[in-house]
């Protein structure tokens, strides 16, 4: 079982409610309910007794909270010591550190493998890592020179980020670097592989799937589109799950299925749309402030791994 079966357990219990446990945890309905009978599978025991006007816990889904809420409250327990821990480790070796605020698109798909090649050859620089919508970066970009920043948009052919940039903080350098042009993703099998290439009215139609809430509002003519929000934010499980179970489509980029998804009995089916359908990245610094760590190399390895 996993931590998060545990933490949803307990917030039904505190609120009565799977909408409101999965509000909490900014996942879908779905995925929380999906956990819960997990673990009543697991188990071989009903947990919780689902009605038309609500929902309440068996005797054993009461001794179950009992004992989730132990193991949610040590979780944390242990969260907090280890940070605590490490942040005075940090401070007695006088190690550098670099913050990259990213949206949470790339958490997954691309940080991680920034930060190992990096780290590989700079031992004593840590890394903290923020998760931040493109305009929440913009506007709360930091006034030192450690951080660098991972936004995305659409297209800046209408110049609306350098706008920002100019107007509000004209000490931020923005520095587009990669395309990712979206393409759908299913299964050899799937029902809605019925063609070789996709189009607007297939876009219209098709259930899609994101791992990402902020996704939606990067696409063009979202109003029309049957888009759907399943699992954590960049839980690629829960989509490749979904996928499988041939609920939808997904949209991700070429790098993802390449980083993420590749070998794993998916395939990729192009779309050809009257607007192309793309995300753009860019980089953040602050040209204003003298940086103590090398961003540029860590720029390059942003491109070199997207």
């Amino acid at each position: 079982m996993r931590i998060e079966q545990f933490q949803y357990l307990v917030n039904i219990k505190q609120t009565g409610s799977i909408t409101k446990t999965a509000e909490k945890f900014f996942v879908s309905r779905q995925v929380v309910s999906h956990a819960i009978r997990a673990m009543e599978n697991e188990l071989n025991l009903p947990l919780l007794i689902r009605e038309n006007d609500g929902l309440d816990f068996t005797p054993s889904g009461e001794l179950a909270v009992e004992k989730a809420t132990k193991i949610v409250d040590a979780y944390q327990d242990f969260l907090n010591a280890v940070s605590t821990f490490h942040s005075k480790e940090i401070s007695t070796q006088n190690r550098q550190g670099i913050t990259i605020m990213t949206i949470p698109r790339c958490i997954s798909s691309i940080v991680p493998a920034v930060v190992s090649q990096y780290q590989k050859t700079n031992p004593n620089i840590d890394f903290n890592i923020v998760s931040k919508t493109s305009d929440e970066i913009l506007s709360n970009f930091p006034d030192d020179g450690n951080t660098i920043g991972l936004i995305s948009y659409v297209d800046n052919s209408n110049g609306i980020f350098e706008e920002f940039q100019l107007a509000n903080h004209p000490e931020l350098t923005l520095t587009p670097f990669i395309e990712g042009q979206f393409y759908i993703c299913l299964t050899k099998h799937s029902k809605y592989n019925t063609k070789p290439v996709f189009d607007d009215e297939d876009l219209k139609k098709l259930p899609l799937l994101s791992y990402s809430p902020g996704f939606c509002q990067l696409l063009p003519n979202k109003e029309n589109l049957s888009l759907s929000y399943i699992g954590e934010i960049n839980d690629f499980q829960s989509l490749c799950t979904l996928i499988k179970q041939d609920v939808g489509v997904a949209l991700i980029t070429l790098q993802e299925y390449n980083n993420l998804m590749n070998g794993k009995n998916f395939i990729l089916k192009p779309i050809k749309a009257k607007k192309r359908l793309s995300i753009y990245f860019a980089f953040v610094t602050n040209s204003s402030c003298k940086s103590n760590v090398d961003l540029q190399n860590i720029a390059e390895l942003f491109k070199n791994i997207l």
